[in-house]
Protein backbone atom coordinates (compact mmCIF):
# COMPACT_ATOMS: atom_id res chain seq x y z
CA UNK A 1 0.00 0.00 0.00
CA UNK A 2 1.41 3.37 -1.01
CA UNK A 3 1.25 6.10 1.56
CA UNK A 4 -0.39 9.47 1.27
CA UNK A 5 1.94 12.02 2.88
CA UNK A 6 0.53 15.26 4.30
CA UNK A 7 3.04 17.89 5.41
CA UNK A 8 1.76 20.96 7.29
CA UNK A 9 3.82 23.92 8.49
CA UNK A 10 3.11 26.89 10.73
CA UNK A 11 4.03 30.39 9.58
CA UNK A 12 7.31 30.41 11.53
CA UNK A 13 8.57 27.86 8.95
CA UNK A 14 8.32 30.42 6.15
CA UNK A 15 11.60 30.82 4.26
CA UNK A 16 12.61 34.06 2.54
CA UNK A 17 15.83 33.51 0.60
CA UNK A 18 15.25 30.38 -1.41
CA UNK A 19 16.79 29.34 -4.71
CA UNK A 20 14.05 27.67 -6.77
CA UNK A 21 13.49 27.08 -10.50
CA UNK A 22 12.27 30.22 -12.32
CA UNK A 23 8.93 28.65 -13.32
CA UNK A 24 8.08 28.21 -9.63
CA UNK A 25 9.17 31.76 -8.75
CA UNK A 26 7.04 33.13 -11.61
CA UNK A 27 4.08 30.98 -10.55
CA UNK A 28 4.33 32.26 -6.96
CA UNK A 29 4.54 35.92 -8.02
CA UNK A 30 0.78 35.97 -8.61
CA UNK A 31 0.32 36.13 -4.83
CA UNK A 32 0.69 39.00 -2.36
CA UNK A 33 4.10 39.42 -0.73
CA UNK A 34 3.24 37.26 2.29
CA UNK A 35 1.55 34.60 0.17
CA UNK A 36 4.52 34.64 -2.23
CA UNK A 37 6.87 33.68 0.61
CA UNK A 38 4.42 31.05 1.83
CA UNK A 39 4.17 29.61 -1.68
CA UNK A 40 7.91 29.40 -2.28
CA UNK A 41 8.38 27.96 1.23
CA UNK A 42 5.84 25.29 0.35
CA UNK A 43 7.85 24.39 -2.76
CA UNK A 44 11.09 24.43 -0.76
CA UNK A 45 9.75 21.82 1.69
CA UNK A 46 8.10 19.88 -1.13
CA UNK A 47 11.46 19.59 -2.86
CA UNK A 48 13.12 18.14 0.24
CA UNK A 49 10.34 15.54 0.59
CA UNK A 50 10.46 14.65 -3.11
CA UNK A 51 14.18 13.96 -2.79
CA UNK A 52 13.84 11.96 0.43
CA UNK A 53 10.73 9.92 -0.39
CA UNK A 54 10.78 9.56 -4.17
CA UNK A 55 14.31 10.35 -5.34
CA UNK A 56 12.83 13.18 -7.39
CA UNK A 57 13.01 16.98 -7.34
CA UNK A 58 11.34 20.19 -8.41
CA UNK A 59 13.48 20.17 -11.57
CA UNK A 60 10.83 17.84 -13.01
CA UNK A 61 7.89 20.05 -11.98
CA UNK A 62 5.75 21.76 -14.61
CA UNK A 63 2.43 23.61 -14.58
CA UNK A 64 -0.42 22.59 -16.88
CA UNK A 65 -2.79 24.95 -18.71
CA UNK A 66 -4.85 25.30 -15.52
CA UNK A 67 -1.75 26.25 -13.47
CA UNK A 68 -1.85 22.90 -11.63
CA UNK A 69 1.63 21.62 -10.67
CA UNK A 70 2.71 18.18 -11.90
CA UNK A 71 5.68 15.89 -11.43
CA UNK A 72 5.86 12.73 -13.56
CA UNK A 73 4.65 9.60 -11.71
CA UNK A 74 3.99 11.50 -8.47
CA UNK A 75 0.77 13.25 -7.45
CA UNK A 76 1.16 16.53 -5.57
CA UNK A 77 -1.03 19.36 -4.39
CA UNK A 78 -0.22 22.47 -2.35
CA UNK A 79 -2.32 24.84 -0.27
CA UNK A 80 -2.01 27.62 2.26
CA UNK A 81 -3.88 29.95 4.51
CA UNK A 82 -2.29 32.76 6.52
CA UNK A 83 -1.28 30.70 9.56
CA UNK A 84 -0.71 27.31 7.93
CA UNK A 85 0.66 25.92 4.69
CA UNK A 86 1.39 22.50 3.32
CA UNK A 87 1.10 19.89 0.66
CA UNK A 88 0.13 16.30 -0.04
CA UNK A 89 2.19 13.75 -2.01
CA UNK A 90 1.31 10.27 -3.23
CA UNK A 91 2.67 7.96 -5.93
CA UNK A 92 -0.40 5.76 -6.36
CA UNK A 93 -3.44 8.02 -6.64
CA UNK A 94 -4.27 11.52 -7.76
CA UNK A 95 -4.85 13.68 -4.71
CA UNK A 96 -5.46 17.32 -3.80
CA UNK A 97 -5.40 19.40 -0.62
CA UNK A 98 -6.98 22.60 0.58
CA UNK A 99 -6.51 24.53 3.83
CA UNK A 100 -8.66 27.39 5.12
CA UNK A 101 -8.81 29.28 8.38
CA UNK A 102 -12.06 28.60 10.23
CA UNK A 103 -12.26 32.31 11.13
CA UNK A 104 -12.94 33.03 7.45
CA UNK A 105 -16.38 31.41 7.92
CA UNK A 106 -17.54 33.61 10.78
CA UNK A 107 -20.47 35.64 9.41
CA UNK A 108 -19.99 33.90 6.04
CA UNK A 109 -22.50 35.46 3.64
CA UNK A 110 -22.40 32.89 0.84
CA UNK A 111 -23.78 29.84 2.63
CA UNK A 112 -26.38 29.15 -0.05
CA UNK A 113 -23.66 29.28 -2.70
CA UNK A 114 -21.77 26.33 -1.26
CA UNK A 115 -24.39 24.24 0.56
CA UNK A 116 -27.13 22.16 -1.01
CA UNK A 117 -30.46 21.67 0.83
CA UNK A 118 -29.34 18.59 2.80
CA UNK A 119 -26.05 20.24 3.78
CA UNK A 120 -27.88 23.39 4.83
CA UNK A 121 -30.01 21.36 7.26
CA UNK A 122 -26.86 19.68 8.61
CA UNK A 123 -25.31 23.13 9.00
CA UNK A 124 -28.38 24.47 10.86
CA UNK A 125 -28.28 21.49 13.24
CA UNK A 126 -24.52 21.66 13.75
CA UNK A 127 -22.98 22.76 17.04
CA UNK A 128 -19.84 23.80 15.14
CA UNK A 129 -21.16 25.83 12.22
CA UNK A 130 -17.89 27.52 11.22
CA UNK A 131 -16.05 24.20 11.22
CA UNK A 132 -18.84 22.61 9.16
CA UNK A 133 -18.64 25.37 6.53
CA UNK A 134 -14.84 25.30 6.49
CA UNK A 135 -14.75 21.54 5.97
CA UNK A 136 -17.36 21.73 3.22
CA UNK A 137 -15.48 24.56 1.49
CA UNK A 138 -12.08 22.85 1.65
CA UNK A 139 -13.45 19.61 0.20
CA UNK A 140 -15.08 21.51 -2.66
CA UNK A 141 -11.94 23.52 -3.35
CA UNK A 142 -9.70 20.44 -3.14
CA UNK A 143 -11.98 18.66 -5.63
CA UNK A 144 -11.70 21.60 -8.03
CA UNK A 145 -7.90 21.34 -7.73
CA UNK A 146 -8.02 17.59 -8.33
CA UNK A 147 -10.10 18.07 -11.46
CA UNK A 148 -8.02 21.06 -12.54
CA UNK A 149 -11.08 23.25 -13.08
CA UNK A 150 -10.64 25.87 -10.40
CA UNK A 151 -13.66 27.21 -8.56
CA UNK A 152 -16.64 28.06 -10.73
CA UNK A 153 -20.42 27.57 -10.53
CA UNK A 154 -20.20 23.95 -11.64
CA UNK A 155 -17.39 23.15 -9.21
CA UNK A 156 -19.41 24.57 -6.31
CA UNK A 157 -22.15 21.99 -7.01
CA UNK A 158 -19.84 18.96 -7.06
CA UNK A 159 -18.99 16.82 -4.06
CA UNK A 160 -16.07 14.41 -3.78
CA UNK A 161 -16.65 10.69 -3.30
CA UNK A 162 -13.34 10.13 -1.53
CA UNK A 163 -12.08 12.65 1.01
CA UNK A 164 -10.79 13.17 4.54
CA UNK A 165 -11.15 16.40 6.51
CA UNK A 166 -9.85 17.44 9.88
CA UNK A 167 -9.46 20.54 12.00
CA UNK A 168 -5.97 21.59 12.98
CA UNK A 169 -4.82 24.84 14.59
CA UNK A 170 -8.10 26.62 13.86
CA UNK A 171 -7.96 25.59 10.19
CA UNK A 172 -9.80 23.04 8.11
CA UNK A 173 -7.57 20.68 6.13
CA UNK A 174 -9.14 18.46 3.46
CA UNK A 175 -7.67 15.97 1.02
CA UNK A 176 -9.65 14.63 -1.92
CA UNK A 177 -8.78 11.73 -4.20
CA UNK A 178 -10.10 9.91 -7.24
CA UNK A 179 -9.84 6.62 -5.29
CA UNK A 180 -10.70 5.36 -1.84
CA UNK A 181 -8.48 6.92 0.83
CA UNK A 182 -7.47 4.06 3.09
CA UNK A 183 -5.72 4.25 6.43
CA UNK A 184 -2.45 4.99 4.66
CA UNK A 185 -2.09 8.65 5.61
CA UNK A 186 1.14 9.83 7.21
CA UNK A 187 0.74 13.30 8.73
CA UNK A 188 3.71 15.52 9.52
CA UNK A 189 3.42 18.86 11.29
CA UNK A 190 6.45 21.16 11.36
CA UNK A 191 8.66 18.22 10.29
CA UNK A 192 7.43 15.91 13.08
CA UNK A 193 5.44 12.78 12.25
CA UNK A 194 2.06 12.78 14.00
CA UNK A 195 0.56 9.61 12.53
Amino acid sequence: MDNIYIFLYHSDYIKHDINLPINIINHSKKYSDLDFHISISNYYYLNSKLEKLFNSSLKELYFDEFDKPHIPNIYISLAHTHNLFGFVICSSQDIAIDIESINRFTDFKHINTILNNIEYQEYVNSNAKNEYLANKWTTIEALSKLEGTGLNKDALKKRPSFYKSFIFDNSSVSIVSNKLIKNNIKLFIDEKEIS
